[in-house]
């Protein structure tokens, strides 16, 4: 059974708000147009938070949720009501709003990432870092993306040179916020305890964790190869004792398996 909690109900009335202006913009218009899409797509992102939980992939903290409902609000709403172009500040509000959110879910992944990859660990200050270089660099991806969407579609996403300026300016201020909140919160808390709270789905940890398997996989090849006095190029049997009638070079020889053990054909076995 699925229980609801303040960020759920959060998400449901934004959706409905949302759902509620979209429908009467489009009664008005009779039509489906820049606005009405947009209004209805946002309302359902909305609910994106709540399918999380639902499906048990992630649990949002409900400060994030709150964050990420208000971004969403913040845009449509300025576009039904065409906030945009009659409050000069509406677009920094939005971007400074959305860059946080989008700093914070950042922070999150990489924290994600940290715990659950064992050959990855962050200090405080290169996770603040980290936090800020993918927020400037996605900020300059989604500049390119209002862009090529203004030239295929004719919207007006993009006003100006010095609106693409201000919108880099907003994105850098959140992600600068965001690091000097992960700095120091890091300094001072166990990223492992937030990490486990948000009861990543198996799925998902198998996902960040395979490439860790692999590796481990590798170094455990590179130690039964050591182990044996051989180097992680060589048949085992190189290393010493009766010199092996069977060679790298002989044609029976067959590549090392997976598992750092040389198959090997049976004339060859007794020179083990």
């Amino acid at each position: 059974m699925v229980t609801i909690n303040r960020a759920d109900m959060v998400s449901f009335t934004a959706t409905a708000v949302l759902l509620g202006i979209s429908v009467m913009i489009f009664m008005e218009s009779q039509q489906f147009n820049y606005q009405v899409n947009t209004g209805l797509v946002c309302a359902i992102f909305c609910l994106l938070p709540f399918l999380l939980r639902h499906m048990k992939l992630i649990t949002l903290p409900s400060p994030l949720v709150l964050m990420i409902e208000a971004s969403i609000f913040l845009h449509a709403y300025g576009v039904l009501f065409l906030q945009y172009d009659s409050i000069v500040v509406w677009d920094t509000l939005t971007h400074t709003v959305s860059s946080v959110t989008v700093a914070f879910c950042v922070l999150f992944t990489l924290m994600m990432v940290s715990v659950y990859d064992y050959r990855v660990s962050i200090t405080p200050f290169w996770m603040a870092f980290f936090v800020f270089i993918v927020m400037m660099t996605m900020g300059v991806y989604w500049e390119v993306f209002e862009l090529v969407v203004d030239e295929l579609t004719g919207t007006t996403m993009q006003y100006s040179p010095w609106d693409t300026v201000r919108d880099l300016a907003c994105e850098a201020l959140g992600g600068l916020l965001v690091s000097i909140y992960a700095y120091f919160y890091l300094q001072k808390h166990n990223g492992e305890e937030l990490v486990r709270s948000l009861e990543l789905h198996p799925r998902l940890q198998r996902f960040i964790k395979r490439g860790s398997r692999r590796e481990r996989r590798k170094g455990l090849s590179q130690r039964c190869d050591r182990s044996r006095g051989t180097s992680a190029g060589s048949p085992p049997f190189l290393g010493g004792g009766r010199r092996p009638v069977c060679s790298p070079d002989h044609p029976w020889h067959v590549a090392r398996s997976s598992c750092g053990r040389w198959s090997q054909h049976p004339r060859c076995s007794d020179a083990t």
